[in-house]
C-alpha cells in the first residue's frame, strides 16, 4: 500500500517545510546571544529531535550557526543566524508572512465571536481593516492576491476534508459490521479491508 499523500488542495509540502524554518529561524533572531536546543523544545513543546533535525538541516544551508559555550562545567551550543539566514528570514516574511498572519486573524476571529454565522464577518472586517492600512497600490495587489490564494486554497481543502470523511465514515460502519459477525475477534480482516478501501480512496476516479 502506498503512503497517504495530501489531498491536491492541500498547500504542497514545501510551504509547511517553509512556515516550519520561518518559526524556527524568526525565534532564533529574537535571541540576541544565541538559543539553545532545549530552549527551543521547551519553547515549542515538541520532542527534542524534531528539533534537532530542523536545527541541523537550518545550519546544513548554512542559514544559522552553533557557538559552544561552557556553562557550569558543561558545553552548551547557542544557535544564531547568519548573514545568509538574515536573508532567508526576511525572505520568508515577505513570502508566508501576510498568510500567516491573514490566517490567524481568520481563525481568531471565528473563536473570538463564535461560529460560521460570524466567519464572512470575520473576514469582511479583516479585508477591510488591511486595505486600510496598504500604503501603495501594488501593496493591495499583494495582499490581495494571497488573500485570493489563501481562500482558494482552504476551499479546495474543505471540498476534499468532506469529502473524505464522508468514506472514512461508510469505511467504519462496514468495519462495525464485520466486527459484529465475527465468532472470535481479529483485526487482520480488518486491516486487509481497510487497505483495499484507502486505496479506493486515494485512486483518481477517472
Amino acid at each position: 500500500m502506498e503512503m497517504w499523500k495530501f489531498p491536491s488542495g492541500f498547500p504542497p509540502l514545501k510551504e509547511f517545510e517553509n512556515i516550519r524554518e520561518l518559526i524556527f529561524m524568526w525565534s532564533i533572531s529574537e535571541s540576541v546571544e544565541g538559543i539553545t536546543g532545549y530552549e527551543l523544545k521547551s519553547l515549542f513543546s515538541i520532542p527534542q529531535t524534531n528539533v534537532y533535525r530542523v536545527l541541523n538541516s537550518l545550519e546544513e544551508k548554512e542559514f544559522i550557526k552553533a557557538d559552544e559555550k561552557i556553562v557550569e562545567g558543561r558545553v552548551q551550543k547557542r544557535y544564531m543566524l547568519t548573514e545568509s539566514g538574515l536573508a532567508k528570514l526576511d525572505e520568508l516574511k515577505r513570502s508566508i508572512g501576510a498568510k500567516l498572519s491573514i490566517l490567524f486573524e481568520i481563525t481568531n476571529d471565528a473563536r473570538e465571536n463564535g461560529g460560521t454565522s460570524s466567519f464572512i464577518d470575520a473576514r469582511v472586517a479583516i479585508f477591510k481593516n488591511r486595505m486600510r492600512n496598504v500604503e501603495s497600490k501594488e501593496d493591495a495587489l499583494f495582499y490581495l492576491d494571497n488573500f485570493a490564494e489563501m481562500s482558494n486554497r482552504q476551499h479546495k481543502m474543505l471540498e476534499n476534508v468532506v469529502s473524505t470523511s464522508g468514506k472514512i465514515v461508510a469505511i467504519i460502519v462496514k468495519l462495525r459490521a464485520m466486527v459484529e459477525q465475527m465468532d472470535a475477534y481479529s483485526p487482520d480482516p480488518l486491516f486487509e479491508f481497510l487497505e483495499k478501501e484507502i486505496e479506493s480512496i486515494e485512486k483518481p476516479e477517472d
